[in-house]
């Protein structure tokens, strides 16, 4: 199975040929540097309207107008690419270029992996095994223990991001932000996804494979949240509905990245999270 077939399978690689060797930081914003509030969004191409939606208004850039009308203050978004949980972790970790810029933003967000929810046995991480006698074989054949071990592993890994995220601000106000996962996997009709892998009998069964791990990971997630004190925004069930089960539509470009009405969505949510922190810092400045 060629690399190409592998990532229109699997959220591992569904975005293939997206991902940077390094980290690259993109300014999503109209805003003049030095501007009063610095946000930064850590994420892959979901992220990335600019290749993916071309035209559209990011969420990362709306969000920006947002944070400068309710403080009334100028705000910079810049975008960090971390297109997988690991390259997530060793940018935070190690990026001589991101993590300055880390340490300047009141405002992070944490969006990324979307290319790790789905064990792809190529990794070393979750499950093993072998795609040669085909996908389906490959996930009838993973275990619920397997599935849970390698979201331990990964839960453990954004621990490690929040943690050095708090550890860059120094105690500073910061609004840190963590959005969950979303399932592109859903689609029948859409070559790119779990499902087109499966005969109609088997699809339901794959539906409710994907929909469990999904909500394996993102409870995982939001576990991670709570634990660094991280606002937890779900667009998960704002995209694949209450049960998880409803995929993208509308909300996607392509069945995996998100539309201007997707953009809009997630925009909009970001909106909701508590900004006093910064209101507070602000009016003591």
């Amino acid at each position: 199975m060629n690399a190409r077939a592998l990532a229109a399978m699997v959220p591992i690689l569904l975005l293939a040929g997206c991902s940077a060797a390094t980290p690259v930081a993109t300014s999503t914003s109209s805003a003049p540097a030095g501007a009063d509030v610095q946000i930064v969004v850590i994420g892959d191409s979901i992220a990335d309207t600019a290749d993916h939606c071309p035209g559209c208004t990011g969420f990362a850039e709306t969000f920006r107008t947002h944070v400068e009308d309710s403080l009334d203050v100028s705000a910079e978004a810049t975008l960090l690419t971390g297109m997988t949980v690991p390259e997530a972790q060793s940018l935070v970790a190690s990026d001589a270029h991101a993590r300055p810029v880390i340490a300047d933003a009141e405002v992070i967000i944490l969006e990324t992996g979307y290319n790790n929810a789905v064990p792809d046995p190529t990794t070393g991480i979750g499950c093993g095994g072998s795609l040669d006698g085909g996908v389906d074989v490959w996930v009838f054949s993973t275990t619920t223990d397997c599935l849970e071990a390698g979201v331990a592993t990964y839960g453990d890994l954004y621990g490690d991001i929040l943690s050095r995220l708090r550890a860059l601000r120094d105690g500073r106000p910061t609004v840190l932000i963590v959005t969950n996962t979303l399932d592109g996997n859903l689609d029948p009709d859409d070559p790119n996804a779990l499902l087109a892998y499966f005969q109609p009998d088997k699809q339901e069964w794959a539906t409710t494979w994907t929909v469990e791990q999904y909500d394996r990971w993102n409870a995982m997630l939001a576990h991670e949240a709570e634990s660094a004190d991280a606002h937890l925004v779900d667009i998960y069930h704002a995209f694949n509905g209450p049960d998880g089960r409803t995929p993208f539509g509308s909300l996607s470009v392509d069945g995996a990245h998100p539309s201007q009405k997707g953009n809009d969505l997630i925009a909009r949510m970001l909106a909701e999270v508590d900004l006093s922190a910064l209101s507070d810092q602000q009016a003591g400045s």
